[in-house]
């Protein structure tokens, strides 16, 4: 897990050659935590509604409940959703 402030994300776009002009201060001091390999799904609600999982998801850290933003890939759903979408369980 890794929690970084706007200004930080600001930061480290602007290394990576890109431009961001966005610079209100509240919103700067925004915190932001990135998960690697969450293990709650997204909904794809226009697929059927299928759970979809990917290599990190991005959330505003005093707001969880607001939801999130998946990162990178999609990737195989964790083991224990695995088994409980082929009708298994532990």
């Amino acid at each position: 897990m890794l929690t970084l402030t706007a200004h930080q994300i600001k930061e480290l776009a602007e290394f990576a050659g890109m431009e961001v002009t966005h610079d209100d201060d509240e919103l700067m001091e925004s915190e932001y935590t990135i998960v690697e390999r969450p293990t709650i799904p997204f909904r794809d609600e226009v697929e059927g509604a299928k759970n979809r999982y990917y290599q990190h998801a991005a959330y505003l850290t005093d707001y969880p409940e607001e939801g999130a933003l998946p990162l990178g890939p999609e990737i195989e759903p964790p083991r224990a959703a695995k088994c409980e979408a082929e009708g298994g369980g532990s």
